[in-house]
């Protein structure tokens, strides 16, 4: 009996080994070996658009620079059309065979009227690559019984509702078309539950199986739909201003993204996010919720503090 039992731990512990071995191996080919696909399969130089959304600043404009440079003409869409304009101004002079064009949508606030416009804009290009960046998060950790409504709405309507709905409009002429490319941005708070940033976390957990579910449906029609999970990028959402090995610059993030596209449908492009997702993934789930929770709570009373300090320091003024 004790020789069965044996047997039994020493199969499971080499399945466990050998699992983990895979998993590292394909972090292993996906950066090292494997090549890029050619984006001329969705398009590159041919005329075809790529939609960004999210395109004024961070991730999205440099998005929008790479598929700029890749050949693409780009459709820019955020809240802002003045920053809008000005990326648009510097990625034509950088690339002067491409064009641009820009609209102007607030997703946190966008109307039946506003996704009308957006697709009538679409109707009339043949828009093949799909970046859904936009996003939105609790300014700090908090509590979900303690956060503000109208921004817990807000985060499922940018995370979510928009990626679904830009996606629905767009998928039918890309199947029609045997090309697409449909790119979504996860985060490493979508992996596993994350307390006090709980429904950020919800909307990229949704986004990982949302990509999942398409990639199977999508299989064999000449369109690929992928997520790129993330870990910190020196944003202004993140509010990281300082680059580190572990936390790149939106620029270093992104040229990363860019050699990944086609690889696989749920990654983490960039080498040192890949394997810090790694070592995530050998933590036990509760010892993992744990410790995110903990660093939270550690995050949130540094913000309460700063909150404090600088509301004495109005009342000084």
């Amino acid at each position: 009996m004790a020789c069965c039992c044996g047997c039994i731990i020493c199969i499971l512990g080499i399945i466990t080994l050998s699992k983990l071995l895979i998993q590292l191996g394909t972090i292993v080919y996906q950066q090292f070996i494997q090549k890029p696909t050619d984006l001329k399969k969705f398009g590159a130089k041919e005329g075809s658009w790529a939609l960004i959304t999210g395109a004024s600043d961070g991730i999205g404009r440099q998005f929008a620079n790479e598929f700029g440079k890749a050949g693409f003409n780009l459709l820019l869409v955020s809240r802002t059309k003045s920053k809008l304009d000005d990326v648009a101004k510097d990625i034509e002079s950088k690339y002067p065979d491409i064009k641009t064009q820009v609209i102007a949508i607030d997703f946190s606030n966008a109307t039946e009227t506003d996704y009308k416009n957006l697709e009538s804009v679409c109707e009339n290009l043949d828009v093949s690559v799909l970046v859904n960046n936009v996003g939105t998060n609790h300014s700090f950790p908090t509590p979900f019984a303690e956060e503000k409504p109208e921004l817990l709405e807000a985060i499922c309507t940018v995370n979510n509702t928009t990626a679904v709905k830009i996606t629905r409009m767009l998928l039918p002429k890309m199947i029609a078309n045997k090309k697409g490319l449909v790119l979504n941005m996860g985060s490493f708070s979508g992996m596993l539950p994350t307390p006090l940033l709980t429904t950020y976390s919800s909307t990229k957990a949704f986004l990982i199986t949302w990509t999942k579910c398409l990639a199977s449906e999508l299989e064999g029609t000449g369109v690929h739909v992928q997520l790129f999970n993330t870990y910190f990028v020196t944003t202004n959402m993140s509010k990281i201003r300082r680059a580190t090995a572990l936390i790149p610059t939106a620029e270093d993030y992104v040229k990363s993204a860019m050699k990944a596209i086609g690889k696989t449908h749920v990654s983490a492009p960039y080498l040192t996010h890949a394997l810090a997702e790694f070592a995530i993934n050998l933590c036990p789930e509760p010892i993992a919720v744990m410790i995110n929770h903990n660093m939270n709570k550690n995050t949130r009373v540094r913000a309460l503090r700063k909150q404090e300090r600088l509301a004495k320091e109005a009342k000084k003024q």
